[in-house]
């Protein structure tokens, strides 16, 4: 299980705690430490003396470079991932072996995301209506899960060469990363399912204007994604465009913008500019 924070405050404590009461007792978890500027918090002291548990300094920026250098230092198949700011299910862990073992080509696995304080609009979630498996591109825009409920197998991440570190929180383009090794999972063969019965509540609650900075940034960014498949000529992403043109002449946003709290056309003015940047951008994940 790969949890990354920034800050080692009560906020981490309680989703660590969530993941230790776990009742499959079948795994380890990973924490990075983003550059944690402070001590950690006596709670977190306790739980970070547990043998399951693992610190990982990261020494790139980016969520998506905390990741995978987690990922590369964890050991099993199975990868979970979550924020510092959720809190698991007990049946988290279990659920999350039982999605993969749907079918054995499963290589990305999102689950559900509710909002631990209901009508807070700054907090994402991600509420799957069923169960459903996504087996090419196309079908990416039914199946939209954050990794704040995320699960990689390590093979799949491994086949491709892990996150995009150009995308995700503190990089180039500020979101997006789960959806990029989504799109290039699916593009290799490997389907994502999703499933209501992997489940966190978030607890995140941000300051308005932080809120319409972190909706920009994730307007912006899946924009670029978009762009950047469009331009490699990503097998099934025209079809994902002319889906996400669809969602948006219906007025549907994305469930991690939370309410957004920006104006359409300003979101619209955030995405295409995201569009020319990412076509514009030459780059990619990591090589390992």
């Amino acid at each position: 299980m790969i949890l990354a924070s920034s800050d080692p405050t009560e906020t981490l404590a309680r989703a660590l705690r969530s993941v230790l009461e776990n009742r499959d007792p079948r795994f380890d978890v990973w924490i990075v430490d983003m550059g944690w500027a402070m001590q950690p918090v006596d709670a977190l002291h306790a739980l970070l003396r547990d043998p399951r548990v693992h610190r990982v300094r990261c020494r790139a920026a980016g969520s998506s470079a905390a990741h995978n250098e987690a990922i590369a230092a964890a050991r099993g198949e199975i990868l979970a991932i979550t924020d510092h700011d959720c809190e698991v299910s007990t049946t988290w862990v279990e659920e999350m072996i039982r999605a993969f073992d749907h079918d054995a080509r499963i290589g990305v696995v999102f689950g559900d995301v509710a909002a631990a304080h209901p009508g807070d609009a700054s907090t994402p979630e991600y509420r799957p209506a069923g169960e459903l498996l996504a087996r090419n591109v196309r079908d990416k825009s039914r199946v939209e899960g954050i990794w704040a409920c995320m699960g990689v197998r390590r093979s799949t991440w491994e086949s491709l060469s892990g996150f995009d570190e150009r995308f995700g929180k503190g990089a180039r383009f500020p979101g997006c990363a789960d959806a990029d090794l989504a799109i290039r999972a699916l593009a290799a063969g490997t389907f994502v399912f999703e499933t209501p019965r992997i489940s966190v509540l978030s607890h995140r609650v941000l300051p308005a204007e932080e809120h319409r900075r972190a909706v920009a940034g994730y307007t912006y960014a899946s924009g670029a994604l978009l762009g950047s498949h469009l331009r490699r000529r990503t097998p099934g992403s025209s079809r994902l465009a002319a889906a996400l043109a669809r969602r948006w002449a219906e007025g549907r946003a994305h469930g991690a913008l939370g309410s957004a709290p920006l104006g359409r056309w300003r979101r619209l003015a955030a995405f295409c500019h995201g569009v020319a940047h990412g076509a514009l951008e030459r780059g990619g994940p990591p090589s390992r």
